[in-house]
């Protein structure tokens, strides 16, 4: 039963962030996608670091690098790729090409 319950959170969290109109609510989407991913939701975590990295305004790399690190540390793929896209790209992390390498190896195994 946890289960749904975390996943209606999340869901509930994407709707208010990328809504059109009224609907619309980033702040209040923004604190369900951080609540879900502080209890170990790492497709929230991710979602997290996508929304602060290419959505919000402006960008906040380092806060989408944390959420990244623990997505990726979590096992995520993706987060692994992007958390590699931030130490190339020197994005809320000071720029670290080997790291980067480091973390698309990993994202490939």
């Amino acid at each position: 039963m946890p289960e749904p319950q975390k996943a209606e959170s999340e869901r509930e969290a994407l709707d208010l962030l990328y809504a059109r109109g009224a609907g619309k609510d980033p702040a209040r989407g923004v604190e369900l996608l951080r609540a879900a991913a502080e209890r170990g939701d790492v497709r929230a975590a991710f979602n997290l670091g996508v929304y602060l990295s290419q959505e919000a305004k402006p960008p906040d790399y380092a806060g989408a690098y944390e959420w990244y690190a623990r997505a990726a540390a979590m096992g995520y793929p993706e987060a692994a790729y992007n958390l590699a896209y931030s130490y190339l790209r020197g994005q809320g992390v000071e720029r670290d090409v080997q790291a980067g390498l480091d973390w698309m190896r990993r994202k490939k195994k």
